[in-house]
């Protein structure tokens, strides 16, 4: 199950490397939820959550992220077809020099032989970006 896991999110960082929104947007179900303590949205559509994704990307880039690595610390199943993983993810820029890291929970549902998000929580990856977008202001 956490071998599934950490496949996926590696698929989902490489995806984010390559700064593809609309393949981010492509790993959650429709509907989906991407919530933080502030906001709490659901999307309806592959393009609203690419939207979301891609101003998330714009932020990363902004800041000199070139590489991310996922790192499924837990994963647990929820029911038959569902489970909540969360995933330090390390962001580097060019020369491997670590940026920032961050926990991300998330909630996915298994599609055949794949896995989709259902529900990410993305509080603490907000914050360390807003840190960094301020310091390097």
């Amino acid at each position: 199950m956490s071998s599934l896991s950490q496949l996926f999110f590696d698929d989902y960082a490489r995806a984010y490397e390559q700064y593809d929104a609309r393949a981010v947007a492509d790993m959650y179900f429709v509907p989906a939820v991407i919530m933080s303590d502030e906001r709490k949205n659901v999307y309806t559509t592959p393009e609203a959550i690419a939207e979301v994704i891609d101003d998330l990307m714009d932020r990363l880039q902004s800041i000199g992220a070139a590489l991310c690595e996922a790192e499924v610390c837990q994963t647990m199943r929820l029911s038959e077809n569902i489970m909540f993983s969360n995933v330090k993810w390390t962001f580097k820029n060019v020369q491997e020099q670590k940026l920032f890291s961050c926990f991300v929970s998330y909630t996915l549902q298994s599609e055949g032989e794949s896995l989709k998000i259902i529900v990410s929580v993305i509080d603490d990856e907000e914050r360390e970006l807003e840190r960094l977008l301020f310091t390097t202001a």
